[in-house]
């Protein structure tokens, strides 16, 4: 960052690109005061086609900012224009809205937006499409649509290796061994997820890795606690700083410390994954609930499951399922029953 703000001139065509690549670095990484500071001025200076531009980058940072209205007419304001001047720039800015629609908690809305992108991009800038189809999939599974995401995963990672982009292929193969974990396809899960195990160590991609090796470490049953694969995730997950990848690993460790029969300590890691996982989804929200239905105490598990009932079908099921178990332990069996039938 240091150096590309250095590098920036005073004037020239080249401003524009080296100031949008510094405020989307800034953006990315979480520095939106940076991006601020980098592209307020510039808001106020470009014109023409770098005004554009400039505009659809200002609607990003302003929806990391939480001015979710504001940030998506800037897009829209952009996109439109981009798209008359036949700037192929416009299809990012497809990627924005769907960035600031998840964001806002809105992943049906997400999905319309990358849906337009990926249709918009098969005309303007077919580079692109793989990205694109491989953020789509990503939507689908934070919707727990796991059916539906298999084949658009398997098509976004051939597309991606084919054009030698073994990072994102490496990215989807995991994705798509955890939808066939999901699904119960373990055989399928194990055989992709072992090859992304040796792809994402060769490549570095130490979230990834992590991603993959708890992955694997799911299937097993019993799972011991301190199996290689739920230490190599974590071990990854911390390398990498990722605070709900970390809290995904703990809560698996906690599973497996429980089922080994140490509550206590299970019963810790369960709660140094809850206060790690301030963005988490939610299903591993479920997950969670389901943890605490069967090793806390009966009075707090009733408390801690009592909320309604989560939006998305599969941490839906796993909510109810805690209900239900947590009916059970306190002899409500009626109460029991319903709250399977209702999952």
């Amino acid at each position: 960052e240091d150096l590309l703000e250095s590098s920036i001139p005073t004037a020239g065509p080249v401003k524009r690109h080296l100031v949008l690549a510094l405020a989307s670095k800034c953006i990315a990484e979480g520095h939106l005061e940076r991006a601020e500071r980098v592209l307020i001025p510039y808001v106020a200076e470009a014109e023409g086609v770098d005004a554009l531009h400039t505009q659809r980058v200002y609607g990003r940072l302003l929806g990391g900012m939480g001015r979710h209205d504001e940030g998506m007419a800037a897009l829209r304001s952009s996109i439109d224009g981009l798209r008359r001047l036949g700037d192929p720039g416009f299809v990012v800015g497809l990627y924005y809205m769907w960035e600031l629609a998840q964001r806002n908690g809105d992943s049906r809305a997400a999905l319309d937006h990358y849906r337009a992108a990926v249709a918009a991009a098969a005309d303007a800038c077919p580079h692109r499409i793989p990205r694109l189809r491989y953020q789509l999939v990503v939507t689908l599974l934070q919707l727990e649509r796991f059916h539906e995401a298999v084949e658009p995963l398997r098509e976004s990672m051939t597309q991606a290796e084919a054009m030698g982009r073994h990072r994102l292929a490496t990215a989807a193969r995991a994705n798509l061994a955890e939808a066939y974990r999901i699904l119960g396809d373990h055989e399928s899960a194990d055989a992709e997820g072992a090859r992304v195990l040796e792809q994402a160590e060769a490549l570095a991609l130490v979230n990834v890795e992590s991603h993959a090796a708890l992955s694997m470490a799911r299937g097993i049953r019993p799972l011991p606690p301190d199996h290689p694969l739920l230490e190599r995730a974590e071990r990854c997950a911390r390398a990498c700083g990722d605070r709900n990848l970390i809290a995904h690993t703990l809560l698996q460790r906690a599973e497996a410390h429980a089922t080994a029969g140490a509550a206590l300590r299970a019963r810790a890691l369960a709660d140094e994954a809850r206060g790690l996982a301030a963005h988490a989804d939610q299903l591993f929200a479920a997950n969670l609930l389901w943890f605490d239905a069967r090793y806390l105490p009966v009075a707090k598990a009733r408390a801690r499951v009592a909320p309604g009932l989560a939006p998305t079908p599969y941490a839906r099921a796993c909510h109810s399922l805690a209900r239900a178990e947590v009916a059970r332990r306190g002899g409500a069996i009626s109460q029991a029953r319903g709250a399977l039938l209702r999952s």
